[in-house]
């Protein structure tokens, strides 16, 4: 015996063994033939012999379907469903020659990876990717090929594994061997009967009506197939309907004959439709029906195997290759198939299966297609073909399956594809989902609706399925479900007597993807009418859609939606070429124009224009006059078009004779009807002017101008002229005494003498000497001689010598002798003769000049008139005086906040002028008896001068020497805060701790966030609601606002609110309220029966009484105990208890009596109300937007405490409490919880309590309306000031703004100011708009607004800030050239104070102003360059400055608007 031998023996026995050990343990049932259908009771014993199993059919896969390892590069798609590989796929042109396209490819470089195979007239082959070469360089390359019609990169698909649904059932495919092989006879199960499965989807389509149908009224056996991963051909389910012998292999798959599964896919998407159906086993298969001789399938396996490694593991995956795919479709539709199905991942996108599905629906095959399983739309994931019918996944409720796709082209339909069970290999079967077991359900039921009406064309097969679903979502077509569920019965009993039409519309150049068939499903003898298709749906780019046409090809149509339909049909879309207008324009005045309307792409032979008068015709243009866009003669016209005639003109040659010139120009060349524009020098002549040029010789009546237009051969003669020359005599400055004149002008011809000059006494200028004529314009040049030739224009100057006077400079009128003396030229200005240092004189000023001449004439000039000095022309010798005035002084007063008064009066502290040298005394100046300043108290004055940095302390008898600033000094009054905690506690770590006194000065600011809050602030059944105030001057308590400016001493009193503690309940009963009233003796106890359930429900009926008092259900005989409600509430009345009689006085009911029955409860009440309490006093007012409500004790006085409550003025006002005040308590208090706007009742109770019950007296009552809050917003007008706006209160006669000022550096100041409201503007929604006066930048102002009626606030409004900023000033714009690109540059003035600029931009003068720079810069010249400019467009540019503080943005005044044009 071989070792091996012995060893599998001996395996078998020990398998053998565990067996028996497993049944004997109950791990396997006998009469199971597969494990996971029976009950594993033990875990690990059910993983250990699921491994055994697994290592078992790994082994027999690997013996029989040897993976083989794909040899391409892939590039996996993000969801893993497909793979580029390192080829690319080409299609050939129609009809070309297999040996051109080949040699194409070859000839570009490129190798063949695949053998071309045809479709559709059409060669399809992979080429491998050029080293170096992108993917995108070799298709562009490809593409330009004249055998290549189309190119993209080559895919492969992955088959996705099963979709793990919930609550889906898997059963493990069967193995080659069974336990059952391996239990001796005793110990084998019993086998059941064979059942047979119907999976939900067969009720879901209605599949078993159809079958009855189906048997009744079929007309022939339809053939259907599947491309996919091949088939168990021996399953022991597939023998009745599987077509072995048709059933191939395509030769790039896998090598096999369709009848091994790679996997399991293929052999359950067979099994979905034809399984056999009454055999009891398995499964029944939805197209075989019930004699299973509707339908038989043909496998087209396309499928590949690789081993791949997953989790350190190596598993086994199958993938199609797209020209697998594209053949398996062709292969099925040349053996007969009406329907195949790919149930696989893939949208058929690829050019090369499109080309396949269009090829098959011209064979009379419907290729339907899985949605795919990445639930995602379609429309967004990739590219799909819209001449399949593709087939959505939905699952046992009639939901859309998570994992199918949706959407994209309207060619949807659902099918149950969720936990579908069926025959997977091994004669086994076992559950998947996906879309791949949704389309063979369509397959099955096409098939059904072929085999009734077998000349179905596949177009109307598909608007029958998609004309008879179960509408699933909303009505009629949506992303979702598609057209709906497919229902197999109302199918397949509407294709009887169906005549169906195709509507072709293929034409060249369109996508293969793209839809080229549409299809109708008519009765026989009617017309496809609404079925029609639209010519808005059917697009050719260059054509219109004519109508139909029985006959391909034909240009005539002879079928329209009312056309009687009475077999199947197949008709052509009829096209007729768009129309174009082309316009032949001569492109000149008087020219013809010619428009004629042709069919796209005609070539047009353009005609030869009319002769044009002295020019050339060279072609047409498409752009007036210009010859480099000229079109070929025979044009090919594909849109409107205007052509131009371009023209070249004639050359005419024009002569020139320069008749004794120094040039000679010869000749120049010019075209017809141009100008000369330039004619040339003749050059030059000596003692002639050149006229001009002459068409005949010394003939000035036939010189021609530069604007002479040519349109012949000519020549041209110079003409000349003898020069006549001017002599001009310059008196430079002097006149001739013969007629005053300056110049002298008289004429000489060429070569004559000057002639006689002027003498001396004939020329005269002041302060001058005549010296002689000179040809130089000094008084240097050499004297001109009268007999001299004249050769050209000549000026003559006349020379002059320089006259000098003396000038005197005196310090003052005093001085004997001068300061200076200096000799200055006649007619010299004093401007350098005024030395402004040596006239200084202490304490005075000087204020003019004397100047007196040698002829004894004196002239005044004031300091004013300094200049008029200084431009004092000299005509004579004189002296020059000083004049001098004592200086004064101003003593300017600054109060420093304070007021100066006389007697009581207010007035103005003016200033005091005062001379040089003047003595101040401090008892000449206002002191502490005439100064006042609220809350403080004067100390003394400080002084400051120009020359000064700071103030300083002024002494007595202060010498006045410049002008002087006084400033008086003050200080601050001290103020104190104390605190009233009002009943209250102030606690520190759990401990009362006293709130001492706070002390300030005038002016300081109290803050709400300084003071104690509710966290450190305790009273019992109370809550700390806000500080009230009291200053010295104020008879009550208000509101204490944040930021409070001290003025005086302040008492702060603590308001609270009122919290209701529970009620205790009473321990006992309470005893009987009427001591006197007899009661009633008990009566003798009952006997109890016994109760019909053991369960009582007691009810509690309170009535127009408040309180929680839902039904209880007890046991019998049980009591209430703490169930018993006691939160009872009725106005002006005590809650007591409760009995079981209504409207009595007394309890009879308590929470220890035991329920024997269902009863109805109901309160008893004894009354509160004691007239001798009395009614309290009680007064509501408006203060600050709040009622303020103040209370006063009633007569009696012998009440412990106030309740006051609150409701709205209205019939459904509920009342409701709003505070309870303690008789010690402040008896002003506010309601914080009423709303703005509302008219209110407040009624208050004096209250006591005796023998733990409350009582109450008579209510006062009192009205209050409050009054709206307001709503503040601020910001800054276009001119830069400060505008709120607020809402309008009623009944406010006047506004009180409240400012509060901080500059950067010091605490804020407040400031007021009243408006009547008469005063006040509204804007168009009705608030009002106030601007104010102050327009000082570089403040942050705080504003609020109190509405007030006489000195009554009656609301206030929220607060509003603002910081106020400088306009940016100074903007400017430059263009600058950087490159090729255009830019801008901005340059603007800083703003003080601001933290940075906002640049905004805008195109044109209509569009929105954009923000395109933030910036922040300290320089005082801010420079901003826009790099994002184009040519031909007008920019417009503005800036502004902001602020941030404490987090907000503050803007300020926008610049003026600047706009630039770029060229």
């Amino acid at each position: 015996m071989k070792k091996s031998s012995f060893k599998s023996k001996m395996t078998a026995v020990a398998i053998a063994g565990v067996a028996i050990v497993l049944v004997a343990l109950g791990l396997i049932l006998p009469g199971s033939n597969n494990l996971d259908n029976g009950d594993m009771k033990n875990a690990s014993a059910k993983k250990k012999i699921e491994k055994f199993e697994d290592k078992s059919r790994a082994k027999d896969v690997k013996k029989k379907n040897k993976p083989k390892v794909l040899k391409e590069k892939l590039e996996f798609s993000k969801d893993k469903s497909f793979a580029y590989t390192d080829k690319i796929s080409v299609r050939s042109k129609s009809y070309a020659e297999l040996g051109s396209f080949k040699k194409d490819i070859k000839k570009a470089g490129y190798k063949l990876a695949s053998k071309p195979f045809e479709i559709n007239d059409k060669y399809f082959a992979k080429v491998s990717i050029k080293k170096g070469k992108s993917v995108g360089e070799c298709e562009a390359e490809l593409s330009k090929l004249s055998n290549v019609s189309g190119c993209e990169r080559d895919r492969v698909f992955k088959l996705s594994d099963d979709v793990d649904t919930a609550g889906s059932k898997t059963v493990k495919e069967k193995p080659d061997w069974s336990w059952e092989d391996l239990l001796p006879p005793w110990l084998k199960p019993k086998k059941p009967k064979d059942k047979e499965s119907k999976g939900y989807q067969i009720d879901k389509m209605n599949v078993e009506s159809a079958w009855n149908y189906v048997k009744d009224h079929k007309k022939g056996k339809t053939k259907i197939g599947a491309v996919d991963t091949g088939v168990q051909g021996n399953h022991e389910d597939l023998q009745e309907s599987l077509n072995k012998n048709e059933s191939t292999c395509t030769e790039d798959a896998h090598k096999d004959n369709g009848y091994n599964d790679l996997g399991s896919h293929g052999s359950h998407v067979m099994g979905i439709m034809v399984a056999t159906t009454g055999n009891k086993k398995g499964i029944k298969g939805i197209a075989t029906t019930y004699d299973n001789n509707v339908a038989s399938a043909l496998m087209v396996q396309a499928a590949f195997n690789s081993e791949e490694v997953k989790d350190g593991k190596k598993v086994i995956k199958q993938y199609f290759k797209e020209e697998a795919m594209a053949k398996g479709i062709k292969y099925a539709a040349d053996k007969g198939c009406r329907i195949v199905g790919l149930s696989i991942s893939g949208r058929g996108g690829s050019i090369t299966v499109s080309e396949a599905v269009k090829y098959a629906l011209g064979k009379g095959t419907l290729v339907v297609y899985a949605a795919g399983n990445d639930s995602q739309d379609i429309g967004k994931i990739g590219y799909e073909n819209k001449n399949i019918l593709a087939v959505i996944s939905t699952d046992s409720n009639d939901n859309k399956s998570g994992f199918s796709n949706y959407g994209g082209a309207h060619n949807k339909i659902s099918a149950p594809g969720s936990d579908i069970y069926s025959t997977v290999p091994n004669n086994s079967y076992s559950n998947k989902s996906g879309t791949s077991m949704a389309c063979p359900a369509v397959n099955s039921v096409g098939a059904m609706v072929a085999a009734i009406n077998p000349s179905l064309e596949p177009q109307g097969i598909k608007r029958l399925l998609q004309n008879t679903v179960d509408d699933l979502g909303a009505s009629g077509y949506d992303d979702t479900f598609g057209y709906g569920r497919v229902n197999a019965w109302r199918a397949v009993t509407q294709a009887a007597d169906k005549k169906s039409v195709s509507f072709w519309y293929d034409y060249p150049g369109l996508d293969e993807r793209e839809e080229c068939i549409k299809g109708a499903v008519v009765s026989n003898g009617d017309s496809v009418g609404s079925q029609f298709p639209s010519d808005i749906d059917i697009k050719r780019p260059h054509y219109k859609l004519k109508g139909w046409s029985t006959v391909k090809g034909s240009t005539t149509v002879n079928f329209t939606k009312d056309t009687k339909v009475y077999s199947n049909m197949t008709v052509y879309a009829v096209w007729a070429r768009d129309k174009h207008k082309v316009e032949l324009d001569a492109d000149y005045d008087g020219g013809e124009k010619i428009i004629k309307e042709v069919e796209w792409e005609t070539d047009l032979l353009l005609p030869t224009p009319k002769a044009r008068e002295g020019h050339k015709f060279m072609g047409w243009s498409t752009v007036s006059n210009d010859a480099g866009h000229i079109v070929p003669a025979r044009y090919t016209v594909t849109k409107d078009i205007k052509l131009y005639a371009v023209w070249k003109r004639n050359t005419h040659y024009v002569s020139f004779d320069s008749v004794g010139g120094s040039n000679h120009p010869g000749s120049i060349g010019i075209a017809y009807g141009d100008m000369i524009q330039s004619l040339p020098s003749p050059g030059t002549k000596e003692g002639h002017k050149f006229m001009g040029w002459s068409t005949v010789a010394n003939d000035y009546g036939k010189i021609i101008a530069s604007s002479y237009i040519v349109k012949k051969d000519i020549s041209l003669y110079a003409v000349w002229e003898t020069n006549t020359y001017n002599v001009t005599l310059d008196a430079r400055g002097g006149i001739f005494k013969s007629d005053s004149s300056h110049t002298v002008r008289f004429s000489r011809k060429y070569g004559e003498a000057i002639g006689r000059l002027p003498a001396a006494d004939e020329v005269y200028r002041e302060a001058y000497e005549f010296a002689g004529w000179s040809r130089e314009a000094n008084d240097q040049g050499q004297d001109v001689n009268e007999h001299a030739a004249v050769k050209g224009d000549l000026v003559i100057y006349a020379k002059w010598k320089d006259i000098y006077l003396d000038v005197k400079y005196y310090k003052n009128e005093a001085n004997s002798s001068p300061a200076k003396v200096k000799s200055l030229k006649y007619g010299s200005r004093l401007s350098e003769l005024l030395p402004e240092s040596e006239t200084a004189k202490e304490g005075y000023d000087l204020v003019g000049y004397k100047i007196v001449d040698d002829s004894g004439h004196s002239f005044t000039y004031p300091v004013s008139k300094i200049e008029d000095v200084k431009d004092y022309v000299v005509k004579k010798s004189i002296s020059i005086y000083p004049m001098f005035k004592l200086q004064t002084f101003n003593l300017k007063f600054n109060v420093n906040g304070g007021e100066y008064s006389v007697n009581g009066d207010v007035k103005p502290l003016d200033d005091v002028t005062y001379n040089y040298g003047d003595t101040v005394k401090l008892t000449d100046l206002p002191d502490e008896n005439s100064l006042k300043k609220p809350n403080h108290v004067f100390l003394y004055w400080e002084y400051k001068t120009d020359s000064m940095q700071d103030y300083e302390k002024l002494p007595d008898n202060y010498v006045i020497k410049s002008d002087t600033s006084l400033r008086a000094m003050w200080d601050r009054i001290p103020a104190k805060m104390s605190f009233n905690l009002n009943g209250g506690d102030y606690m520190v770590d759990g401990k009362v701790e006293t709130l001492e006194d706070r002390k300030y000065t005038y002016g300081d600011i109290i803050r709400l966030s300084d003071l104690p809050t509710k966290d450190s602030l305790k009273k019992p059944n109370h809550e700390f609601i806000c500080w009230t105030y009291k200053s010295d001057d104020m008879s009550s308590y208000e509101i204490l606002p944040d930021n409070y400016v001290i003025s005086s001493n302040i008492s702060l009193l603590a308001a609270w609110k009122k919290v209701e503690a529970p009620k205790p309940e009473p321990e006992e009963p309470p005893k009987p309220e009427e001591p006197n009233k007899p009661v009633d003796p008990p009566k003798p106890p009952e006997p109890e029966k016994p109760p019909i359930s053991n369960k009582c429900k007691v009810s509690f009926a309170i009535g127009n009484a408040e309180g929680n008092a839902p039904a209880l259900i007890v046991n019998y005989g049980d009591t209430l105990g703490d169930k018993l409600p006691i939160n009872i509430h009725k106005e002006g009345m005590h809650f007591i208890g409760w009995s079981t009689k209504k409207g009595t006085t007394y309890q009879n009911f308590y929470k220890y009596t035991k329920v024997n029955k269902s009863i109805t409860l109901y309160p008893v009440f004894k009354t509160g109300f004691r007239k001798e309490i009395g009614r309290p006093g009680l007064t509501a007012v408006k203060a600050n937007g709040y009622p303020k409500l103040t209370l006063k004790h009633p007569s009696a006085n012998i009440h412990s405490a106030f309740k006051v409550y609150r409701k709205e003025n209205s019939s459904t006002g509920k009342e409701v409490l709003v505070a309870v005040i303690q008789r010690n308590d402040e008896l002003s208090i506010f309601d914080f919880e009423a709303e703005p706007g509302k008219e209110y009742v407040y009624r208050a109770v004096a209250t006591m309590v005796e023998d733990g019950l409350e009582y109450y007296g008579e209510s006062a009552i009192s009205y209050v309306k409050t009054h709206k809050s307001i709503d503040l917003s601020v910001k800054l007008n276009n001119t830069g000031k400060t505008q709120l706006v607020f809402t309008p209160v009623d009944g406010a006669y006047r506004y009180k703004i409240k400012i509060r000022n901080v500059d950067m550096y010091t605490k804020g100041a407040k400031e007021e100011q009243l408006i009547d409201a008469s005063e006040l503007e509204k804007d168009s929604s009705g608030n009002y708009v106030y601007t104010m006066k102050d327009n000082t930048s570089g403040k942050y102002s705080v504003y609020t607004v109190e509405a007030m009626d006489g000195n009554a606030v009656l609301s206030t409004s929220n607060e509003a800030s603002i910081f106020k900023l400088d306009a940016v000033e100074k903007l400017k714009l430059k263009v600058k050239r950087f490159k090729k690109n255009r830019q801008v540059l901005l340059t603007f003035n800083r703003a003080k104070n601001a933290d940075g600029y906002m640049i905004y931009k805008r195109t044109g003068k209509k569009g929105q102003f954009v923000l395109i720079k933030k910036l922040a810069s300290k320089k005082a010249v801010i420079k901003y360059l826009d790099k994002k400019c184009k040519a031909n467009k007008r920019y417009y540019y503005k800036v502004v400055a902001y602020k941030k503080l404490y987090g907000i943005i503050y803007r300020g005044v926008y610049s003026k608007i600047i706009g630039i044009k770029i060229k």
